[in-house]
């Protein structure tokens, strides 16, 4: 992500950014139990990046709506309830949607720095199912608040590179666990998971290859946590079974987007 403020005359409302990309990221899971009882899930995933930007010309405000889409396999490795090992292949769908607005603290015309200091809310769901048959799937998701700023430093009329850093809380954190996909007589337990926090850093390089075209090579680095979840009831054929909870995690994320921006 960037702003265009650089390289678009100072005139009218504002600028508008369409944007579209790829995205190809490594995964880290690791539930924060003992070795006996904890599993990870580890791989390369692929996905889609889509968004919109406003930089105000008159006014001095950022607004931007992005949303990342990612469908890939990751290796999962990890223990029944009993100790008994495990090791497969998970599906994973992920969607994570944010809409920040920001202040622009620092534009191009008055020097070779852009300063956005920025808030926003955002909204992250993801599937994770093994692809065993008859094997549960579960559904997580949360809100969260993102609060960071992001900066772009002009090297040459064409291009610049950029610093993106964003801490959020997560708000609202839910589990889903499909056991009926084992067994139709289990119930498909839900619960309230433990709200951590997360952060993320960007370091964008703009190409501008058209005078209304740029190319974005963007690495980035994400770490999160989840909290334990609420403990809840296992039935079977409406009779009590046992109690279950989602245990505690960390998750590194690390990857790169490429992705072309058109400006109106």
């Amino acid at each position: 992500m960037f702003s265009p403020l650089s390289i678009i005359p100072a005139a009218g409302e504002g600028i508008h950014v369409a944007e579209g990309g790829l995205l190809l990221y490594h995964i880290d899971y690791r539930e924060t139990l003992p070795d006996t009882l904890k599993s990870t899930e580890t791989g390369w995933l692929t996905g889609i990046s889509l968004g919109y930007e406003y930089f105000g010309i008159s006014n001095p405000v950022m607004a931007t709506v992005h949303m990342d889409y990612t469908y890939s396999h990751t290796k999962y490795d990890g223990t029944t309830q009993t100790g008994t090992p495990i090791t497969t292949t998970t599906h994973n769908y992920i969607l994570d949607i944010e809409a920040t607005l920001g202040f622009i603290a620092l534009r191009p015309s008055f020097s070779p720095l852009l300063l956005i200091p920025y808030i926003g809310f955002g909204y992250r769901h993801w599937y994770r199912g093994l692809v065993n048959n008859n094997s549960y799937y579960e559904v997580y998701s949360w809100y969260y608040l993102p609060i960071g700023c992001r900066g772009e430093y002009i090297l040459t009329p064409v291009i610049t590179v950029g610093l993106d850093i964003s801490y959020w809380k997560m708000m609202g954190g839910k589990i889903k666990v499909a056991l009926s996909r084992l067994d139709s007589g289990y119930n498909d337990p839900e619960s309230d998971l433990g709200n951590k926090y997360g952060y993320k850093i960007k370091t964008p390089v703009k190409y501008r290859f058209r005078p209304r075209w740029n190319l974005i090579v963007e690495p980035w680095y994400e770490y999160f946590k989840i909290g334990r979840g609420e403990t809840f009831d296992i039935t079977y054929n409406g009779s009590l079974w046992g109690r279950g909870y989602e245990p505690p995690s960390r998750t590194c994320q690390y990857g790169i987007t490429v992705a072309v921006q058109y400006i109106f």
